[in-house]
């Protein structure tokens, strides 16, 4: 009978401490879970998934909007938490997330009161939109967290863009196929400067006889007629007819957007380089991305341009 006590005093004390350890080593995974900073990352996202499903939910609730910007505004508050707990880019992302966050709610908010600017708040509207997934792709959150986020900004954005396309469309249609390709050509025309092939003037560079700094010059200068572009195109009233027109030239400028900085990057390092490393080969690589990009832009400039001029063409046929 006393064996068989000890023997229940030592299976207790064996259970007794058995279960004080799971207890600890829960605890300390709670605390550390806490501490960590892609724990409290992981959590912050999540509130701001939450705020971007309240704009889901009804997209032309003005009660919505202001309860969103509300939440907006606690969560700049208290992202103090956080900043100190990431490393010194994670944290710039971060804050660019939250404060394109704001600016895209409040041009939500734009669009529901200034119906003079439609144009000009709808594209405002996507470029604080590609600064939020940009921002949510560089953070290092749980992939399945930022992927229910970025689905749900996402869809909020895709609700805009179609109500603003149908509107547009629904307002112009009894406007002519022909007035509005008559201005996609003189878009394009005016852009055609932009892509001129620059390889002359490289190799003049590359022999002293040109100087980089005008090459980098006319690209600085070609962004300011780009964004003019850009703005005279997204004023265009579209028929229904011409909204894959509309698309096409609007991927094109914003290939050459692309093309443009990254070509601008290539030419810096060549400038850059010493003499003897601007061999063929490296200068092919310094390239690569440029010329893939350049190619693009022109296959589609071209591609688009026949499918004008044979709408032209019609048109044409139809009056003489």
């Amino acid at each position: 009978m006393h064996i068989k006590k000890n023997l229940f005093k030592i299976i207790s004390i064996f259970l007794f401490i058995i279960f004080f350890s799971i207890c600890c080593f829960i605890t300390y995974l709670i605390i550390n879970k806490e501490h960590n900073p892609n724990y409290k990352l992981d959590s912050y996202i999540s509130h701001l998934n939450n705020i971007y499903k309240i704009l889901d939910d009804n997209l032309y609730s003005k009660e919505n909007i202001s309860k969103s910007l509300e939440n907006i505004y606690i969560l700049q508050e208290s992202k103090k938490n956080i900043n100190t707990s990431l490393k010194v880019h994670e944290t710039k992302t971060f804050n660019h997330l939250i404060n394109s966050s704001e600016l895209y709610i409040k041009q939500i908010s734009n669009l529901q009161s200034d119906t003079e600017n439609i144009n000009e708040n709808i594209v405002a509207l996507k470029n604080h939109f590609d600064q939020i997934i940009l921002s949510l792709k560089s953070l290092p959150a749980n992939s399945n967290i930022l992927t229910e986020t970025i689905n749900t900004i996402s869809n909020v954005q895709d609700a805009y863009e179609n109500n603003f396309y149908s509107e547009k469309i629904n307002s112009i249609s009894t406007l002519s196929l022909n007035k509005f390709i008559s201005e996609v050509n003189s878009i394009m025309y005016e852009f055609l400067p932009l892509i001129e092939n620059i390889d002359e003037k490289l190799k003049k560079a590359r022999d002293n006889k040109y100087d980089y700094q005008l090459i980098l010059n006319t690209l600085e200068k070609n962004l300011n007629v780009l964004k003019n572009l850009k703005s005279k195109l997204s004023k265009l009233p579209i028929p229904q007819e011409g909204l894959s027109i509309y698309h096409e030239i609007e991927e094109i400028l914003d290939l050459y957007d692309e093309y443009n900085t990254k070509l601008k990057y290539s030419i810096k390092n060549e400038h850059l380089s010493e003499a003897n490393e601007l061999t063929d080969e490296n200068l092919q690589k310094m390239y690569e991305q440029t010329e893939f990009v350049y190619s693009k832009i022109l296959n589609k400039y071209n591609t688009l341009k026949h499918k004008i001029d044979s709408k032209v063409s019609i048109s044409n046929s139809l009056y003489n």
